[in-house]
């Protein structure tokens, strides 16, 4: 069995190689892995653009000089206005390499995977890894052990069938003679992760994978690693040659076109949903990497495929207890975002409905929209839910592009913002939503039971949202495999957008250069009122860190135990029954009105039509056999397309048990 999925392996390893030469070693590639000379206009330009988006949009620099102290200082931040003035200062006797290098260290500094200067495509289309993967793990006392989480064999015998493999759970001593923790830190400024735990992930992703849109080639074509054997106690040293793939090699464009080139970053979103972006840029293309090497993160379960493949599921069996599970990659669905919600209310209502509890794995979701994360609270949550809250912050820019650009049509919530506090002192404006209440709960509820969301410190951005909107809403219990979430708090612009939207004092970058922005500031709400995310991120209510029985068994261990604690918590006799082949959508005619639900432990139930209150029942529905309840639809919405038809449980004070919507055509 194992030879043969590893000839399916090679084969398709062979297959890729044979149609795209974009894998090489390090050594072979780095000639190629260059900077394009820029002319003295262009370098102006670009410094000139770096410096508008930090000074006057990037929303968490006054944070950042907070959270991590100005310049110099331990943990590398460099206070980015000050230092590119410098720059700028110094500019005409810098090369074309080290105004890059310069403003990179600048960004990078930031700790902000929002906050990107991406270098031009000559060097950015590069990146370099080595064929495994590294995994923070709990170990007794040692809570920043990291192991080999994943060999990529397949990697190992196409590119390097001589080199010296590395076994499944060895941990990791040193790291190019340094002790591993120490090698970490040494990344921590310029590897992207913003707290304790985001800035470990990230330190551990940088020992074993460099994209050079942001990172510098390794200074060395290999890496020497002291470890442990997992299997037999002993020591060894490792060497792994990098490897280099060249993602993609066009032409280098010139200046003219090169604003068409920066529209790639955002050709699968128009031009507003591209406002409602909150993502990490580069997860995608490790993922890319991934695939294109045949090789994937495999977890515990073998999930079933749904309608959009950023969606799976299953269900495991606890001695007499069932668990849902529902995995989420992405906030960015293949489908769109209203297909997406379909696809989880189906499961919610049909295939999981049964279920004792539900875990929502948003484990390395890089984040996505961020009114995909807004919209899936209310499925959890028999009252009506608070969303995602953002902040400006108050500068002159700010203020004409809102008021004086085609920005202005992004919403008059926004404009409000920047208006109230514009020629006052204040460093924010006030927050604001891009959902409006009755947006944010049209679906209604569709799970009952306890829910738990599984995240960790790769979870980032709108994977940060959703994980802090659940617990701010009261809705779920976090677990983290990292005690806390990646700090993804903003909403990202691209620089090419606001070149597109704005014009001037925005001017299109050269060879294909883009640059992203956090624009929006995310703050939270209801349980963590106006506590930020960024830097931060949102803390575990229980550490489901990976132990090494979990690198061994896919995480069958990890998941068990939140398993055992979701089935613990109390869960609430009161629900409501509907058949799942009715389904959310109900076709009736006038002549066949009834609408009937069964329920239990509730003391009334009412219904409104299209948000309209039309009738309260008092049903006295206790013990533990359902209670049929039937209802009749006023004949006025025949004829009307699809009504939203709300019904709400409650108890004798009146306070909400459960709300389920569902959607009725009726004819003549």
């Amino acid at each position: 069995m194992k030879k043969t999925i590893i000839i399916s392996v090679l084969s398709s390893l062979m297959t890729c190689a044979a149609s795209a030469s974009s894998i090489n070693l390090l050594s072979q590639n780095r000639p190629l892995i260059q900077f394009e000379q820029y002319t003295a206009q262009e370098k102006q330009r670009v410094a000139n653009q770096a410096y508008i988006l930090l000074k006057d949009l990037y929303v968490h620099r006054h944070q950042k000089d907070l959270y991590y102290g100005t310049s110099p200082n331990p943990d590398g931040h460099i206070s980015p206005v000050k230092a590119m003035e410098k720059l700028l200062g110094e500019l005409d006797q810098l090369s074309t390499a080290q105004m890059h290098q310069r403003i990179q260290q600048i960004f990078l500094s930031q700790r902000d995977l929002h906050l990107n200067y991406i270098y031009p495509n000559s060097y950015a289309n590069f990146a370099s890894f080595l064929p495994f993967r590294l995994a923070r793990v709990t170990d007794g006392d040692n809570a920043f052990q990291v192991r080999i989480s994943e060999v990529w064999h397949g990697t190992y015998q196409f590119y390097l069938p001589d080199a010296q493999r590395p076994s499944l759970g060895d941990t990791i001593i040193s790291y190019n003679g340094k002790p591993v923790k120490e090698a970490i830190e040494q990344f921590l400024p310029t590897a992207g992760g913003a707290n304790t735990y985001g800035g470990f992930v990230r330190g551990i992703d940088h020992l074993r994978y460099r994209s050079h849109r942001s990172a510098s080639v390794p200074v060395n074509d290999k890496v020497t690693f002291e470890m442990l054997s997992a299997q037999t106690g002993e020591k060894y040293t490792l060497t792994v040659p990098w490897l280099s793939w060249a993602a993609d090699l066009p032409a280098v464009q010139s200046v003219e076109t090169s604003k068409k080139a920066n529209e790639k970053v955002d050709q699968k979103i128009d031009v507003l949903a591209g406002t409602e972006q909150s993502s990490n840029l580069e997860f995608a293309r490790a993922q890319q990497l991934a695939q294109l090497m045949g090789e994937g993160d495999f977890g515990a379960l073998n999930t079933n495929a749904t309608a959009d493949n950023t969606i799976s599921w299953s269900t495991m069996q606890y001695g007499d207890k069932n668990l849902g599970y529902i995995r989420l990659s992405s906030f960015e669905p293949a489908t769109s975002v209203n297909q997406a919600m379909w696809v989880i209310m189906r499961l919610l209502d049909d295939q999981l409905s049964d279920t004792d509890a539900l875990v929502i794995d948003v484990r390395d979701n890089p984040g996505g929209y961020i009114t995909y994360a807004d919209r899936l609270f209310q499925l959890f949550s028999s009252e009506q839910v608070g969303v995602s809250a953002l902040r400006f912050l108050n500068t002159e820019l700010n203020n004409d592009m809102l008021n004086y650009s085609p920005l202005r049509n992004w919403g008059d919530n926004w404009v409000k913002l920047i208006q109230d506090v514009n020629g006052t002192d204040a460093t924010y404006s006030q927050s604001s939503s891009y959902l409006t209440p009755d947006q944010a709960n049209f679906f209604g509820q569709a799970y009952y039971k306890p829910v738990g969301v599984l995240s960790n410190a790769r979870s980032y951005s709108s994977a940060d949202l959703f994980t802090c909107g659940m617990q701010d809403n009261g809705l779920a219990k976090v677990y983290g495999q990292d005690p806390q979430t990646g700090a993804g708090g903003a909403n990202v612009i691209t620089h090419s957008l606001f070149v597109e939207q704005v014009g001037y004092p925005f001017e299109a970058l050269p060879q294909g250069q883009e640059m992203r922005v956090s624009w929006r500031q995310a703050v939270r709400f209801k349980h963590h009122q106006n506590e930020l995310i960024e830097d931060f991120g949102c803390y575990a209510d229980v550490d489901a860190s990976r132990t090494p029985k979990d690198l061994k068994d896919g995480g069958q261990d990890q998941l068990r135990k939140i398993a055992m604690d979701l089935f613990s918590q109390p869960v609430s006799k009161s629900a409501v029954h509907l058949a799942p082949e009715i389904g959310r959508l109900v076709n009736l005619n006038t002549s066949e009105r009834a609408f009937s639900v069964n329920v239990t432990n509730t003391a009334k139930v009412q219904l409104f039509v299209a948000g309209e209150a039309v009738v309260s029942k008092t049903v006295h529905a206790y013990g533990a056999t359902p209670k049929a309840v039937s209802f009749e639809l006023p004949k006025s919405i025949s004829g009307k397309g699809w009504v939203r038809v709300q019904l709400k449980g409650l108890d004798e004070g009146n306070a909400t048990l459960w709300n389920t919507v569902r959607f009725v055509n009726m004819t003549e």
